[in-house]
Parts: C-alpha cells; sequence; structure tokens
C-alpha cells in the first residue's frame, strides 16, 4: 500500500512538472512573440515618422539661422542672441511653450519609437510623442489591433502559470 501511494504521488508530481514546463514554455515564447513584435513595430514607426521630423528640425535651424541674421544686423549682440534661443528652448522643454521644440534630440530614435509602441500594446499611452503622418497614424491603429490583443494573451498566460502550485 505504501508504495502505490509513493508511485501515484510520483505520477502526480512528473505530470504537474511536465504541465508546468509546458506552461513556461508557452510564456517565453509569448515573451519571444512580443519583443520581436516590439522591435518591428519601433522600426516601423521610425521609418514612416522619422523622415518628416528631419525636414521640420532642418527647416527649424534655417529659420532660426534667418532670426540670428537679422538680429546680427540690428546691431544685437551675438551673445544675446544665442541667450534668446536658450531661453526659448528651456521655455519649451519645461511645458511653458511647447510648439515641438525641434532643436533637442529627435522623437523618433529607435528608442522612442520601441517606448512608444510599448505604451500602445500596453494600453499605458504615455509620452509626448505621437504620429503625425497619415501613414503613422493608420499603422498605429493597425498596430493596437494585433497588439492589443497578443499582450492580453501573454498577460493571461502569466497569470495562469501563476495561479499553477510549485
Amino acid at each position: 500500500m505504501g508504495l502505490e501511494m509513493f508511485s501515484l504521488h510520483t505520477k502526480v508530481m512528473n505530470g504537474m512538472e511536465g504541465r508546468m514546463r509546458e506552461s513556461n514554455m508557452r510564456i517565453l515564447i509569448g515573451l519571444g512573440v512580443a519583443v520581436v513584435y516590439l522591435f518591428v513595430g519601433a522600426i516601423v514607426f521610425v521609418r514612416i515618422e522619422y523622415p518628416l521630423e528631419k525636414i521640420e528640425r532642418e527647416t527649424y535651424l534655417e529659420y532660426q539661422n534667418q532670426w540670428r541674421e537679422r538680429l546680427l544686423q540690428l546691431d544685437i549682440d551675438e551673445s544675446e542672441i544665442d541667450k534668446l534661443f536658450v531661453n526659448i528652448r528651456e521655455a519649451a522643454l519645461n511645458g511653458i511653450w511647447m510648439d515641438r521644440n525641434l532643436s533637442s534630440d529627435p522623437n523618433w530614435t529607435f528608442g522612442q519609437a520601441f517606448f512608444f509602441a510599448g505604451t500602445l500594446i500596453s494600453t499605458v499611452g504615455y509620452g509626448r510623442v505621437s504620429p503625425r503622418t497619415e501613414h503613422g497614424k493608420l499603422f498605429t491603429i493597425l498596430y493596437c489591433v494585433i497588439g492589443i490583443p497578443l499582450t492580453l494573451a501573454l498577460l493571461s498566460a502569466i497569470v495562469a502559470r501563476m495561479r499553477e502550485p510549485s
């Protein structure tokens, strides 16, 4: 009788270990798919949005240089002109005047796009970066339609695994 109980216990434990390994593999595969999905989304967002941002930055710098030349012609000290542009930039960075600060780092770097993609599929929606092109907006919608259910399925698998006895 004692050996039968031990044998039954061993079979139950082996069955649970197999299910846990299978559950762990599903979670790892899900995490892998999610990371690949985020990488692909980040690459697409950079390719769609960065060209417009680059043009806007070049236009801004050209406009800034034109104003610098005009102010120099009025015999305003160049250090005062530089201080003016720095103050405008600082105000924009602090949210006092926020008309797309184009003199800072680009918004659509791979890291920023990866973060943006993550906030989309997690439904957090945090940050100040959003697509400005029509293609970028359309891709955002399609990306969410696929990515949000993917994230929910992954979270569901993680919760199911956490509920299993270890």
